[in-house]
């Protein structure tokens, strides 16, 4: 993931956030939101093995929706900082 890591750059801006608490859980919602977009992206390059494979797309439809809460979680650290 391009975004490998970034866990310890939140932690960095935890000491800067106005809000502490709120920060630390947007923070963790933000790095769970990251962890199912990768899943989903991942789990689409293997789509389509034996029985009834689910479309490659259902797993990029599902990971675009991820991307789209990290952007949503994103905004609103920056605001608390």
């Amino acid at each position: 993931s391009p975004l490998f890591q970034i866990d310890k750059v939140l932690r960095l801006l935890r000491d800067e956030a106005e809000d502490l608490i709120e920060f630390t859980e947007q923070s963790d919602e933000f790095l769970l939101a990251l962890s199912r977009a990768d899943s989903m992206a991942y789990s689409a390059n293997f789509a389509g093995g034996s029985g009834k494979p689910t479309p490659p797309a259902v797993y990029i439809e599902k990971s675009k929706k991820e991307v789209i809460e990290m952007q949503r979680i994103a905004k609103s650290l920056t605001g608390l900082l």
